[in-house]
């Protein structure tokens, strides 16, 4: 279980997350929804240590690594989507390029010169594959075609078992369709509401 305990995050005297308290169970998938500049990617930054931040967030009473997709997808420059994901997963996981549809021409391009769809779809097939217990989207396929996210939101979905996944997103939708639970960030606090409260 992933606790997180007394959250507080503010820049200069602009407070974002106050004093927020939740606990993420294994084997589940969370949405988290807000208005933009509410504080979703401060809170996963946060959890990812990325930050500094005041309170506690803990796994298991022990500290932890994640695997994060960030938005905007980052990615080295100079190395190609082969060339990433040999690196980083391994040659067996090549053919998980083909998968999501990347052409091969654009899987020889230098991501410097790849679309955002392309970094993306890498960014995402590296977390995805990678990640042992923690995995952070945000925005995940904001850049993806149709098609692609489809075949991505059931990948999320088959990987959950014993894992912990967060997603932000404001794809009503997506969070719908694949999350097991749904929490609202708004006016500096995370609560949890249901499905039916989402506005489609």
């Amino acid at each position: 279980m992933l606790n997180i305990n007394n959250l507080f995050k503010s820049y200069n005297k602009d407070i974002v997350l106050d004093n927020i308290s939740f606990s993420f169970e294994e084997g589940r998938i969370y949405g988290i929804i807000g208005d933009n500049g509410s504080g979703k990617t401060t809170l996963l930054n946060c959890i990812a240590n990325r930050i500094n931040y005041n309170g506690k967030i803990l796994l298991d009473k022990e500290t932890f690594d994640v695997s994060y997709v960030t938005s905007p997808p980052l990615l080295p420059e100079f190395l190609t989507p082969i060339e990433l994901i040999d690196f980083s997963l391994g040659e067996k996981y090549l053919n998980k390029l083909d998968d999501l549809k990347i052409k091969q021409d654009d899987q020889n391009k230098l991501i410097k010169n790849c679309s955002l769809g392309t970094i993306s779809k890498v960014q995402f097939l590296i977390a995805v594959n990678s990640f042992d217990k923690i995995l952070l989207l945000d925005e995940p396929f904001s850049n993806m075609d149709q098609n692609s996210r489809k075949k991505c939101e059931t990948i999320i979905k088959n990987k959950k078992d014993n894992k912990i996944i967060i997603i932000t997103s404001h794809d009503y939708n997506l969070i719908d369709n694949v999350c097991d639970d749904v929490l609202l960030l708004e006016n500096h606090k995370l609560k949890l509401i249901s499905k039916k409260e989402l506005i489609k």
